[in-house]
């Protein structure tokens, strides 16, 4: 049903948002196990907030493999062929601080050049270094970003998602959040 209402094309930038809690992560990652699937596009990801890596790899392996990555559910053998077939074809960017666009960026050019990566994930917004550069003017400093982050899927022929979660979000008169 998703692909009625949406095209994943590269070439592209999107930005994704919902409500707290509501799986934005898991959504983006069942996605790019679909495109790899579907069409062999290796994903490259910032996601500092799923660390240590294992912790990933037990989110990534149930959309590739079918089944919870938990000791006992799968064999050693089913667990040693998912994590070769997870460092074949996924990739992370996972500096030990927060870092700059223009660095994670570059990182992903690299990907792009050495692994082929052609799907990108940026994830969460928030722990992209803000650097004091854009001098107290927040609505420049983002849109400078985000014309980096659409320059850089155009120049590169990938799919650039970032995941931007909402703060301070309304609710309602039942304590239900407002859709963004």
């Amino acid at each position: 049903e998703l692909d009625k209402v949406i095209r994943w094309e590269t070439g592209r930038f999107g930005v994704v948002t919902g409500i707290p809690g509501m799986g934005k992560g898991e959504f983006v990652d069942f996605v790019c196990c679909k495109l790899n699937n579907l069409y062999g596009w290796p994903v490259g990801f910032y996601k500092p907030e799923d660390m240590p890596l294992k912790v990933h790899f037990s989110k990534l392996y149930p959309k590739i493999g079918g089944r919870e990555f938990t000791e006992g559910v799968i064999s050693e053998t089913e667990a040693h062929n998912g994590m070769e077939f997870i460092n074949k074809n996924f990739f992370w960017v996972n500096p030990p601080i927060d870092i700059n666009i223009d660095d994670i960026l570059a990182k992903f050019e690299y990907l792009v050049k050495a692994k082929g990566c052609k799907v990108f994930i940026i994830d969460p917004w928030n722990r992209v270094e803000q650097s004091a550069q854009h001098s107290d003017n927040e609505r420049l400093f983002i849109k400078k970003n985000l014309i980096k982050m659409n320059n850089f899927a155009k120049r590169t022929d990938s799919l650039l998602l970032l995941i931007a979660h909402p703060t301070k979000m309304a609710k309602d008169e039942k304590g239900n959040y407002l859709i963004p």
